[in-house]
């Protein structure tokens, strides 16, 4: 739970049976049905720890690849040297 809530709700021991449905909803999600989604924490903690063991690891490393990659290309292209108010001399290409 500490991951969810940053470890910014306290805990407490009693009867819970740790499912809930949430109404309301309107998205076309496959695990929506009829506006609701029925929701076990102990699966929701189980698939939250996947996606970020697995899926947030991958995207940064998608993300730097990305930036990488523009940057690289960027300066292959020597885009700079068509900003407004840029001259060969000023952007350093003269």
């Amino acid at each position: 739970m500490a991951l969810v809530t940053e470890g910014r709700l306290g805990r407490s021991s009693g009867a819970s049976s740790g499912t809930t449905r949430v109404t309301g909803l309107l998205g076309q999600h496959p695990r929506i049905g009829g506006g609701a989604l029925e929701l076990r924490l102990d699966e929701f903690l189980d698939r939250l720890g996947a996606h970020a063991r697995d899926v947030v690891p991958r995207y940064r490393e998608y993300r730097k690849l990305r930036a990488e990659l523009s940057e690289r290309e960027r300066a292959a292209l020597r885009l700079d040297e068509f900003k407004p108010g840029c001259s060969r001399a000023s952007c350093g290409t003269g």
